[in-house]
């Protein structure tokens, strides 16, 4: 579990493996609340595709801000964005915005698909990832595979892919959410 509280001024690395980096402060308020603003009515429940995965996403809402709907703040905070992962914004994706309520989570997945996993592959070289807004309880993410944790798993087994069984895990590598903080972390 990585402990440290505070993540200042800079990326810091926290995972070799994968190569993960925080950094506290990477959005001002007025940036996570005009990407809030600017995401929330377009907020709908959604699926997950890929890697043998077609099912609906209970109750969590997410919206894709479609190009001609960006705002300055948020195109200022994607090209920042490209700035640190030194990737241009033609290799980027769209801009993802997700709302998890109380008792919400995401299902454990990998963020890139190998490209011979057939429609549903994607080859996702890093994912840049923004807490809009702090929590009083819950909420990391978490990386099974952390500071090079679990290596020997697989998708097949059935035990370890259970989100609950790395939360209780105390080696479980966890990033708390922190209204501002960036993660990024690359796939391949």
């Amino acid at each position: 579990v990585w402990e440290k509280k505070n993540y200042p001024g800079k990326f810091h690395r926290v995972s070799w493996s994968p190569n993960l980096y925080v950094m506290d402060n990477f959005l001002s308020d007025a940036e996570c609340k005009s990407m809030i603003d600017n995401a929330y009515p377009t907020l709908s429940t959604g699926s997950l595709v890929g890697d043998n995965i077609n099912k609906k996403i209970k109750d969590l809402r997410f919206t894709v801000v479609p190009e001609n709907k960006i705002t300055e703040v948020e195109q200022a905070v994607i090209n920042r964005i490209h700035d640190h992962v030194r990737i241009s914004e033609e290799h980027g994706e769209i801009l993802q915005v997700s709302e998890y309520l109380p008792g919400q989570k995401y299902t454990l997945h990998p963020d890139s698909i190998d490209s011979s996993a057939g429609p549903h592959s994607m080859q996702r070289v890093v994912t840049f990832l923004m807490y809009l807004n702090d929590v009083d309880e819950g909420g990391a993410t978490i990386f099974p595979r952390g500071n090079g944790q679990n290596q020997h798993m697989t998708r097949q087994d059935t035990e370890p892919w259970n989100l609950k069984y790395f939360c209780n895990m105390t080696d479980t590598l966890k990033i708390k959410p922190k209204k501002g903080r960036a993660v990024f972390w690359y796939n391949h």
